[in-house]
């Protein structure tokens, strides 16, 4: 028994001392992170917080202005997405790169300063090389970005540096003018206009300016756009829809009664059968309803007075007068849409 208990201790104690026993690895220390690795952590969180001296003094010690966080954002990004406009002149005055394109959207810093409405920021990125015409993984341009945030300013600067003003982009290649139009924006629509904006383009799903401003109610926008000869006539490609059967079924009558003058047929039928009238009617927009019913009983009237017989022939004047006669009253304008003659501008 004795002899046993000291061979089993001599068996513990072998398998302990030998390479592939039981005993506890050593641990191996983490090493210190580097200086490098330290400046680049420095750079990053001191652009994202703006504190410029910090950005100075690693910029001195050699830290890159083109370093990237988890992100693929660079200190430039950062330093302009938390609007710290000093901080970026700094990082681009060091060589940052104004074309960056970040890892997670695609986006340059000039998508950021444009979104913000950084004008200054916005100047500065272009004088260094910052491409007016990038586009992010929506294939929205900055000029988007400034449109959505009705940022004028920075509009003027873009289209003044060259952008393009009749890109689409976003998930149906809308263009700014649609956005512009759909958001209300009475300044930027002219400033588009004035700039070339095709007044007449559509998105992927059909959709017009006038359509898209039609539907959100923006009066003052539809009569900026049928005085730039927008078509009244475009239907959208999923239901078959114009501007004025969602202005009718909305019940804005002052934007229905302007596109009905510019020519709206009010009894179209879209995909589902139904009219610009139907819609009205269904939604009891009794003015609107009216001036569709006005409209049809003066269309009428002017086919029925085409196809009058002759009037007599008048005693006391010659064939050549009573033809002047004639071509005067041809030449007559039909009655507006509220009965009242020519329309009064």
């Amino acid at each position: 028994m004795k002899s046993f208990v000291i061979l089993f201790i001599a068996l513990v104690f072998a398998l302990s001392a030998s390479p592939g026993g039981a005993a506890l690895p050593k641990t191996t220390p983490v090493p210190d992170a580097s200086p490098v690795a330290a400046q680049e952590a420095g750079l990053l969180a001191a652009a994202a917080a703006g504190d410029d001296d910090t950005v100075r003094d690693l910029l001195k010690q050699g830290a890159q202005p083109t370093i990237l966080d988890d992100k693929g954002d660079t200190p430039l990004h950062l330093a302009v997405a938390n609007g710290h406009e000093k901080t970026a002149r700094l990082l681009m005055e060091a060589g940052a790169d104004a074309n960056a394109v970040s890892e997670e959207f695609g986006e340059t810093p000039l998508f950021l300063a444009a979104s913000l409405g950084l004008s200054k920021t916005v100047e500065r990125l272009i004088e260094h090389g910052a491409r007016v015409d990038a586009r992010d993984r929506h294939l929205q341009t900055p000029l988007h970005m400034a449109v959505y945030q009705r940022h004028a300013d920075v509009v003027e600067i873009l289209l003044k540096n060259g952008a393009r003003v009749n890109t689409g982009g976003g998930l149906h290649r809308i263009t700014p003018i649609m956005v512009a139009s759909a958001l209300g924006s009475v300044d930027l629509v002219k400033t588009l206009l004035r700039h070339g904006a095709y007044v007449n383009a559509r998105d992927d799903l059909g959709q017009t300016a006038l359509y898209l401003a039609s539907y959100a109610g923006n009066t003052e926008v539809v009569k900026i756009l049928l005085d730039a000869v927008a078509d009244v006539h475009p239907v959208t490609e999923t239901q078959g829809q114009d501007a004025l059967m969602v202005a009718s079924a909305a019940g804005f009558t002052d934007i229905a009664r302007m596109l009905l003058e510019h020519g709206a047929v009010y009894d179209r039928k879209d995909k589902t059968g139904t009219t610009a009238l139907m819609y009205a009617g269904f939604n009891r927009h009794a003015e609107i309803v009216n001036l569709m019913l006005n409209r049809q009983s003066i269309t009428m009237r002017k086919n029925e007075g085409e196809e009058e017989p002759q009037k007599p022939r008048e005693e006391g004047k010659t064939g050549e007068q009573r033809e002047e006669q004639n071509n005067e009253q041809i030449g007559e304008k039909p009655p507006t849409a509220d009965g009242e003659g020519e329309s009064k501008e």
